[in-house]
């Protein structure tokens, strides 16, 4: 049986650190792809959201998403604990894509796995999409390294004695 008495807090703040740094990865992997025009969207998937909610830009949509990433490594932690592995990691990282493809995309107009009518917009327009999967692919590759380095940190800092 899972509980929390069976992990110290500890290991709850070192999986904070290692999936604030994993979405702090994804971030600076996305930034760049936005702003030479690889990224197949003018903002990324937080930004949207974010759009959809009438929150706006800035940088409440990256803290939103750094939450989100801080989250789901305690998650991680919470449900394997120290039998963790980087599959396991990659695991969770395709699991947080498919929700990514099948609520979140939907949720701001671009379909799901990204073929929505998104590509019809303006090219300007914020939540444009280009039209074909590199939208999921892209995304697909950078949630399986979120997963993955959450899946492999996680258990080798476990590993680290603690004070």
């Amino acid at each position: 049986m899972i509980s929390l008495s069976n992990f110290p807090i500890v290991d709850y703040v070192k999986a904070a650190i290692i999936g604030f740094f994993a979405s702090f990865l994804m971030f600076v992997a996305t930034a760049p792809a936005i702003n030479f025009d690889i990224a197949p969207f003018n903002i990324p998937p937080p930004a949207a959201v974010a759009y959809m909610l009438g929150i706006g830009f800035g940088p409440i949509p990256w803290i939103m998403h750094f939450i989100y990433g801080t989250f789901w490594s305690c998650v991680f932690v919470f449900i394997w604990g120290r039998e963790g592995s980087t599959f396991k990691g990659i695991a969770l990282g395709f699991g947080l894509w498919l929700l990514l493809m099948v609520v979140y995309s939907p949720l701001v107009g671009w379909g799901f796995f990204g073929f929505g009518d998104a590509h019809l917009l303006p090219v300007n327009h914020p939540l444009y999409l280009r039209e074909g999967a590199d939208f999921a692919l892209l995304s697909l590759v950078i949630h399986l390294v979120y997963g993955g380095l959450v899946g492999w940190l996680n258990p080798l800092w476990e590993q680290v004695e603690t004070f």
